[in-house]
C-alpha cells in the first residue's frame, strides 16, 4: 500500500546519510504471517513549521516539498515525487529547471553521460569500438605517416582517447559507471547493480538508446526516453550524441506489475559556458620556437538539445500524475516551458499543486506551491519562498573559482603567482593576470533561499554564509628576491623666479649607459609671465661637478589643471658622481614658485639591484554556502520557537573545513616547431621534453577537475550544532566526519593533466557524534569504524588495458610561414591555419573504483555519576556481492551475540541448491534476499531461521516455507506459502499445520480486498464463481458493486470461514473494513485526501478531524 505525504506537512529528506553499507534487518525467530494490509488511516499532521535537516558534513540544508509517494508492500514497487531544492548556492552559469532556479522535479530517475572526447559507442572510433590505445607516448606519435598517428587522430576528433562517465540517479540509488573495451564494465561506487544497454539508430547513427538497471532484488528500471545533444563547438563537424536517458518503467521481477512514466519532446539551444585562454612567454626565456605568438582568445560552447519533459506517471492502482507546463516559452531558456501544475487523480478524486514563478532572480524563480482539490480545483494556502539578491546574467565574468557570483572586474583567467626557474616578475615567482576569482562572502549568496512560509502561517528563516577551509593553498604568501636591471631615482627641484637654485643627485648606473629622465612641472591657475616679455620659460640645467653644462632644457609653465610630463635622455654619466640640477626662470613675474618632480631611470645590467619583499594572495572563503542558523517561527510569533546554530570549527577555534582540489589555471610548457614539411619514411618524430619551458599556457578553466563532497567543494571535519527552544539552551551535538584530510584528492600526473585520484565514496562519513545536555554534560557518544576498498580490477592486465585512457596535448608543431592560406586575413591578429601539431605529450591513466564498509559501531551511554555503559557492534561483508554476511553485538559485560546470514549465492556455493532455484535468482540479480540466519551467544547456538525459495511462475522467486530451529530443538516448518499468483503475491498461507489464510486482490492486482481464514483457496474461488471471476476481481481498477456483493456473500457461502473485506480509494487510502461479524468501519476524507471522519456500522461518528490554516 502506498504512503501518501499530505501537503499539509512539509517534509524533508536527510541529505547527509551514513552511506557506508550495512544492513541490520534480523529475521524473526517466530515468523508471523506477512501483513499485506495497510494500517487504518491516521489524521494528517498539520505542522506549524518544517524541521529542516542539514547535511552536516557540508552544512547544506536539505529542503523539499513531497508531492506523492506510491509504495506497495505486496509488489515492492515504490516511487516518490518531490520538489527538491539544493541550498548550497546558485552558480552564475546555472540554468534554471522548469520548476525554478535551484529546484528540481524529482520523479523517477535518469542515466546521464559526461562525454570525454567522442561518445563511446561511435562506430569505429568511439572508445568501446576502437582498438587498444598506444602503449607509450612514442607509439602514439608514430609512424612517419601523420595520418596514421593515433594522437593526431585523437586531436582531430577521429579517435576516442577516454571513456565517458555515466551517472545514474533513481529511487534513492546513485552512482557512476564506465564502459571499457571488449565489453568490460566498471561500477565506480561499487554496488551490485546489473547494467545493460541497447544500441539503436538515433539521428541516423547507432547510439545507446536504452539502459536497463536491475537492482539486488531483481527489480528492473528501464531508461529509454533518450535526450540528444548537438555540441556545435566540436570540429570539424558538430557532434551529435545521446546525453541522458530518462526512466520510463519500473518492473517487478515477474514483469507483471509496473510503474510507467511518459514524456513529451522539446527542443532548445543554449550556451553552456564561456572559456578563455592565452599563451604567454615564459619569463626570462628567449624562445627558439618559430611559432607566432598566441595571445588571448575566448569562445563559447553552444548546445542544441532534443530534450524530454515528464508528462505523466501511471501507477498500478489506477492513480496517475500529470504535469502541465506553461504555454508561453521561458524568458531565460527559449524553447522550454515552466512547470505550472501537477495533478494527482484517479477515477474518483482529483487534487494537485499549482506552481507560481517569476524572474525576480534574473532566472526562472519558484515563488509558491499551492495545493488544490476537487473538480473545481479549490485552492488552499500553500508554501511561499523568499530569496536573496538577484543573480548576474548567465555567463557573466563575475564568478569565483567554483562558479558562484563574485566581484571580478577582469578576465575569467585569474591572477596567479606561480613558481618559475628565475627571471620572474618576483624573482623565482611570476605574477600573472588581473582577474579575481576569489569568493565574495556576500555576493555568493545571490539567488539563495532565505525563508519558507508554510500554509499554517509559520515560517523558517535560513541564515547562510560562505564556506571556509583551512588549507595552505588558500593562504599563499611568498618571500621573493629578484635582480632589477634598472634603478629608479627621484628628487624635487625647487624653482623660483627670484634666483637660480641648485639640487643634486648621485648617478649609480652602469658606465656608458643610457639614463631616462622625466620632468613634471606643477600647473598654476593663471599666467605667471610678465606682460610684454619676449619669452616665458622654466629652465633646467644639468651640470657636472666642475660646473660643465651637460644639458639645458626649457619648458613653458603649464596653466590650468593639466601638467604634462616631459622626458629626455642622457648618456655616459659617470657612476658615483654627484650632478647638479640648476633651476631658473625667464620672463616670469615676481613671486613664481614651483616644486618640480624630477625622476630618472638608470641602467643596472652590470650591477643589478637586488630587491626583496613579500607577496601573497590570501583567500578567506571558498565557493558555495553553508548554513549558520535556522530559525523556526510559529504563526504570529515574534521570537523563534526553535533555533539551530552551526559552528564549523575545531576545538581550538580554527576552521574544520577541508578543500579537495585547489584551482590552478597556468601550466609552464615547452613548445617546439619545425618548418620542414616533408615527412620522411624512416624518420621518427622527436621532441626535447627535457628542455625548460618557454611558454605559460593559461585558461579560465582549472587544469584539474575540482573535487566535491556531497555537492560541496568543502568537507567539514567537525560541526557543532546548538539548539535553543524559546530562548532556552537545549544542548549541543558535536559531529566528526571523514573529510578531504582523510580521503584526499591526489594529483599524481604531470602535464598533460589527468583526473585526480579521489575516493569519493569515502568522504562525508560520520566518524563520531557526542551528545551534551543543556547543562553541558556528555550523555552519549557513538563512534564508527570504516574500511576502504579499492577495486583491484587493475591486477588483471586485460581489464587494466580495457579501461586505460590517455590525456594528450600538442607540444610540437609544423609551421610553414610561406603557406599563403589563412583562416581570416582581416582578423587581428591573423590566425595562421598552417600550424599543424606534430608531437603530443601524453599521460595515461585508469579510473579508480571502490567502496566503504561500516565495520564497527560503538555506543557509550553516560549517567549523571560518570558511569558508562558501552555496546559494540561489528559487521562483515561478502567481498564480491557486498551484502552483510555476519555481525556481532558485544555488551558492556562482555557477552557476545553473533549473527550470520546466507543468501542465494551462498546456497549455490555451499551445494545447497538441488533444484537450481538459487542459481536462477543469482542470474536474475536477485541477490539480497536473506535465505538463512543463524544466531549464537558466546559461540553457543541459539536459533536458525531459513526461508526456502522456489519458482512458482515466470520471474517469480518467493519463499515456499519458513523453517526455524532453537537451541537443541529440531528444524520445523513454521510458515508455509501454499499458493501464489503469477505476480508473486501470496494467495494462501498457513502457520505450521494451522488453518489456511487466503488473500483476494483487486485494484489491478495492487491491493488486498479480502482475507478468508479456515477455507481452502479452491473453496473461495468456487464461491466467487471460478478462476475467471477471481481474475476479473483482481484486474479491476475498482471492484464493481456486484463484485463487492460477491465478496460479502462469502460469509454466508463459507459459514465456517472468517471473512474480512476491505475497500479503498487508491488516491487517499482505505475507505472501509468489514469484519467477520459483518460490522463495517467507514473512513471519510475531504477533497484534499485528509481523514475527515471515522464512522461505525450504523454511520455513527466515532472520530472527526479538522484542519486549520493561517487566517482560518
Amino acid at each position: 500500500m502506498r504512503t501518501l505525504y499530505l501537503f499539509t506537512l512539509l517534509c524533508f529528506c536527510f541529505l547527509t546519510r551514513l552511506s557506508a553499507q550495512t544492513s541490520e534487518q534480523p529475521a524473526p525467530l517466530n515468523p508471523s504471517l506477512d501483513r499485506v494490509f495497510p494500517p487504518p488511516p491516521n489524521a494528517a499532521a498539520l505542522g506549524k513549521f518544517g524541521s529542516v535537516p542539514v547535511g552536516l558534513s557540508t552544512g547544506i540544508p536539505s529542503v523539499g516539498v513531497p508531492l506523492y509517494t506510491y509504495e506497495n508492500k505486496a509488489t515492492g514497487l515504490s516511487l516518490s515525487v518531490t520538489l527538491d531544492y539544493h541550498a548550497g548556492g546558485v552558480r552564475v552559469d546555472e540554468v534554471a529547471s522548469s520548476v525554478g532556479i535551484g529546484w528540481a522535479l524529482s520523479a523517477g530517475g535518469v542515466v546521464s553521460r559526461t562525454m570525454r572526447g567522442i561518445y563511446d559507442e561511435m562506430e569505429g572510433v568511439g572508445f568501446i569500438n576502437s582498438g587498444p590505445l598506444p602503449q607509450s607516448e612514442e607509439a602514439g606519435n608514430a609512424p612517419y605517416d601523420v595520418s596514421a598517428r593515433p594522437f593526431n587522430d585523437m586531436n582531430a576528433w577521429m579517435l576516442d582517447s577516454q571513456n565517458d562517465i555515466f551517472s545514474f540517479n533513481f529511487n534513492g540509488r546513485s552512482g557512476k559507471f564506465l564502459y571499457g573495451k571488449n565489453g568490460d564494465f566498471l561500477m565506480v561506487n561499487q554496488q551490485k547493480l546489473k547494467v545493460e544497454n541497447e544500441t539503436e539508430e538515433i539521428n541516423g547513427r547507432p547510439m545507446i538508446g536504452k539502459f536497463t538497471i536491475t537492482d539486488e532484488l531483481g527489480y528492473r528500471y528501464i531508461f529509454d526516453a533518450e535526450e540528444v545533444t548537438t555540441n556545435r563547438s566540436m570540429a570539424p563537424n558538430p557532434s551529435v550524441y545521446t546525453t541522458s536517458w530518462y526512466l520510463t518503467k519500473i518492473l517487478t521481477p515477474s514483469g507483471k506489475d509496473s510503474i510507467v512514466l511518459s514524456y513529451d519532446n522539446l527542443s532548445y539551444t543554449y550556451l553552456v559556458g564561456r572559456s578563455e585562454s592565452e599563451t604567454v612567454p615564459y619569463p626570462g626565456v628567449s624562445s627558439t620556437s618559430l611559432l607566432p605568438e598566441r595571445g588571448y582568445s575566448a569562445a563559447a560552447s553552444e548546445h542544441s538539445v532534443q530534450g524530454k519533459r515528464l508528462r505523466a506517471i501511471a501507477f498500478p492502482d489506477g492513480v496517475s500524475i500529470t504535469f502541465d507546463y506553461d504555454q508561453a516559452e521561458r524568458i531565460d531558456l527559449p524553447g522550454d516551458h515552466l512547470l505550472k501544475k501537477i495533478t494527482i487523480s484517479n477515477a474518483n478524486n482529483r487534487r494537485g499543486y499549482r506552481l507560481t514563478q517569476d524572474y525576480s532572480l534574473n532566472r526562472a524563480t519558484l515563488k509558491g506551491v499551492a495545493p488544490f482539490a476537487g473538480a473545481a480545483e479549490v485552492e488552499e494556502p500553500g508554501y511561499e519562498f523568499t530569496y536573496g539578491t538577484p543573480l548576474p546574467d548567465r555567463l557573466s565574468d563575475q564568478q569565483d573559482h567554483w562558479g558562484f557570483y563574485n566581484s571580478n572586474t577582469g578576465s575569467l583567467i585569474p591572477h596567479e603567482i606561480i613558481p618559475v626557474s628565475g627571471g620572474g616578475s618576483l624573482g623565482n615567482y611570476h605574477e600573472l593576470g588581473t582577474g579575481s576569482r576569489d569568493t565574495d562572502p556576500n555576493r555568493c549568496k545571490a539567488g539563495a533561499l532565505t525563508r519558507i512560509k508554510y500554509p499554517t502561517g509559520g515560517y523558517t528563516d535560513f541564515e547562510m554564509e560562505a564556506n571556509q577551509a583551512l588549507d595552505p593553498r588558500l593562504g599563499q604568501e611568498i618571500t621573493y628576491s629578484k635582480e632589477k636591471y634598472s634603478r629608479e631615482g627621484n628628487t624635487t627641484v625647487y624653482c623660483t623666479s627670484s634666483i637660480p637654485t641648485d639640487t643634486t643627485f648621485v648617478f649609480e648606473g652602469d658606465p656608458g649607459s643610457k639614463t631616462s629622465f622625466t620632468v613634471r612641472i606643477p600647473s598654476v591657475s593663471s599666467t605667471p609671465c610678465d606682460a610684454g616679455a619676449p619669452s616665458c620659460k622654466v629652465v633646467l640645467e644639468v651640470k657636472s661637478p666642475d660646473g660643465t653644462l651637460l644639458n639645458r632644457l626649457e619648458y613653458d609653465p603649464p596653466i590650468g589643471s593639466y601638467s604634462p610630463e616631459h622626458s629626455f635622455e642622457m648618456y655616459d654619466l659617470v657612476p658615483g658622481t654627484e650632478y647638479t640640477v640648476t633651476s631658473s626662470t625667464v620672463g616670469m613675474s615676481e613671486g613664481y614658485i614651483a616644486y618640480i618632480d624630477f625622476r630618472w631611470v638608470e641602467t643596472r645590467v652590470d650591477n643589478p639591484v637586488v630587491e626583496t619583499g613579500t607577496a601573497g594572495h590570501r583567500q578567506l572563503y571558498v565557493g558555495g554556502l553553508r548554513v549558520r542558523r535556522i530559525s523556526d517561527y510559529s504563526d504570529g510569533a515574534s521570537t523563534p520557537s526553535l533555533v539551530r546554530e552551526y559552528e564549523y570549527t575545531m576545538a581550538d577555534g580554527s576552521s574544520s573545513g577541508t578543500l579537495g582540489i585547489y584551482p590552478v589555471y597556468s601550466t609552464p610548457v615547452y613548445y617546439e616547431s619545425r618548418t620542414d614539411s616533408w615527412e620522411y619514411p624512416d624518420a621518427v618524430e622527436t621532441y626535447n621534453g627535457q628542455t625548460a619551458p618557454n611558454y605559460i599556457s593559461r585558461s579560465s578553466s582549472t587544469v584539474y577537475p575540482l573535487a566535491y563532497s556531497n555537492g560541496s567543494p568543502v568537507a567539514y571535519k567537525r560541526v557543532v550544532e546548538k539548539k535553543l527552544g524559546n530562548g532556552t539552551h537545549l544542548g549541543r551535538t558535536e559531529r566528526y566526519f571523514k573529510s578531504f584530510d582523510q580521503v584526499p584528492a591526489v594529483i599524481t600526473k604531470p602535464f598533460p593533466f589527468t583526473p585526480p585520484e579521489y575516493k569519493e565514496w569515502g568522504n562525508g562519513l560520520l566518524d563520531s557524534v557526542l551528545y551534551y545536555n543543556q547543562d553541558g554534560a556528555l550523555v552519549k557518544k557513538e563512534t564508527n569504524d570504516y574500511k576502504f576498498y579499492i577495486d583491484d580490477y587493475w591486477q588483471d592486465s586485460a581489464r587494466l588495458e580495457s579501461f586505460r585512457s590517455v590525456s594528450i596535448a600538442p607540444v610540437k608543431y609544423l609551421y610553414d610561414p610561406d603557406d599563403p592560406s589563412v583562416d581570416d586575413p582581416d582578423a587581428d591578429p591573423v590566425v595562421p591555419c598552417w600550424i599543424y601539431p606534430r608531437y603530443f605529450k601524453a599521460e595515461f591513466f585508469t579510473p579508480q573504483a571502490g567502496r566503504t564498509e561500516l565495520i564497527g559501531t560503538t555506543t557509550y551511554n553516560y549517567d549523571s555519576s560518570g558511569g558508562v555503559i558501552a555496546a559494540a557492534k561489528t559487521y562483515n561483508y561478502d567481498p564480491y556481492f557486498l551484502y552483510l554476511k555476519s555481525s556481532t553485538l558485544q555488551s558492556s559485560t562482555g557477552e557476545v551475540l553473533a549473527r550470520s546470514l546466507s543468501y542465494p549465492k551462498d546456497m549455490v556455493d555451499e551445494g545447497r541448491d538441488p533444484n537450481g532455484v538459487y542459481q536462477e535468482m543469482v542470474t536474475r540479480n536477485i541477490l539480497s534476499p536473506v535465505v538463512e540466519e543463524v544466531e549464537k551467544a558466546g559461540g553457543t547456538f541459539l536459533s536458525l531461521v531459513r526461508k526456502k525459495f522456489f519458482n512458482p511462475g515466470q520471474g517469480v522467486y518467493v519463499p515456499q516455507s519458513v523453517e526455524t530451529q532453537t537451541h537443541n530443538g529440531s528444524l520445523e516448518a513454521r510458515l508455509r506459502y501454499h499458493l501464489y499468483d503469477d505476480r508473486g503475491k501470496a494467495l494462501t498461507v498457513s502457520k505450521d499445520e494451522g488453518v489456511p489464510l487466503n488473500y483476494l486482490w483487486g485494484y489491478n492486482h495492487s491491493l488486498p480486498v479480502a482475507e478468508v481464514k479456515n477455507a481452502s483457496y479452491a473453496e473461495v474461488e468456487a464461491a466467487l464463481g471460478g478462476a475467471a471471476a477471481v481474475e476479473a476481481l483482481a484486474a479491476s481498477t475498482e471492484p464493481s458493486q456486484a463484485q463487492l456483493g460477491a465478496l460479502n456473500a462469502l460469509r454466508e457461502q463459507l459459514p465456517n470461514a472468517i471473512v474480512t473485506t476491505y475497500t479503498y480509494d487508491p488516491l487517499v487510502g482505505m475507505t472501509s473494513s468489514t469484519d467477520a461479524n459483518n460490522r463495517t468501519t467507514f473512513y471519510e476524507y475531504d477533497s484534499f485526501g485528509r481523514l475527515k471522519a471515522v464512522r461505525d456500522h450504523d454511520m455513527n461518528v466515532l472520530k472527526t478531524y479538522e484542519y486549520h490554516y493561517a487566517g482560518q
